[in-house]
């Protein structure tokens, strides 16, 4: 109960220094500058939302043939590197997407671009976004060469909780991204079991944890014309 009662108190702790951090940065921004990032933001979230549920609509809709494309994977190489070449395509045309959306939110808040990252952006500063996006394609491309594909969503579960607790793309608060990131360890732990191969589950824990953080930014988005209306 002690140790629980620590643990609570150190999340309570890291809630405040976030809100304290996030109150100070927006202070020093004027308005046009904050709304051309949540707008940014908006756009990322939904569009990454779209993404996940169209994918997620063609494996139901195809009798789950992208989970059986990761088993037939296992009997042919040239058809697993196809599909990992697929995958590398698919993720630099989303980061290329991704830069140009905070360019062009730069642009309409009249902010370089170095600066509007560092006070918007912080998980893309210094390009950590894309190393942590490389080496996990990397841990992805090893376990499709080593014909390991019943680990594959337990893995992408487990890198959408891994997003979550380092705060990374989604924009949450630091105790529902503790919260959430710790259910996903939870699902990537019960998909390993299993030995799923099916893609819907990762695809639903990533959409849950998408419409929470739009739901989120949408609220910020109300409250501010509010604000600004009155």
């Amino acid at each position: 109960m002690e140790n629980s009662g620590n643990v609570q108190q150190a999340v309570n702790d890291l809630a405040m220094i976030r809100c304290a951090i996030e109150r100070a940065e927006g202070k020093n921004l004027p308005l046009k500058a904050r709304l051309a990032a949540l707008d940014a933001n908006l756009l990322i979230q939904g569009v990454s939302l779209f993404l996940a549920l169209l994918i997620l609509g063609a494996d139901l809709a195809t009798d789950h043939s992208l989970s059986q494309s990761l088993q037939l994977s296992q009997l042919s190489k040239s058809f697993a590197v196809l599909g990992i070449i697929h995958v590398g395509i698919t993720l630099a045309f989303f980061v290329m997407c991704l830069y140009y959306i905070v360019w062009r939110s730069a642009r309409h808040g009249e902010q370089d671009f170095e600066s509007h990252v560092t006070q918007n952006f912080r998980y893309l500063r210094s390009l950590s976004f894309v190393a942590d996006l490389i080496v996990k394609f990397i841990i992805f491309t090893l376990l499709v060469l080593a014909q390991r594909s019943e680990w594959i969503p337990a893995l992408l579960a487990l890198f959408v909780g891994d997003y979550l607790i380092q705060g990374r793309f989604f924009s949450l608060s630091i105790r529902l991204s503790l919260f959430l990131g710790l259910a996903c360890f939870l699902a990537a732990g019960l998909l390993y079991y299993s030995e799923s191969t099916l893609l819907i589950w990762p695809l639903l824990v990533f959409i849950v944890a998408n419409m929470v953080s739009l739901a989120r930014l949408i609220r910020n988005r109300i409250t501010i014309n509010t604000t600004e209306a009155s």
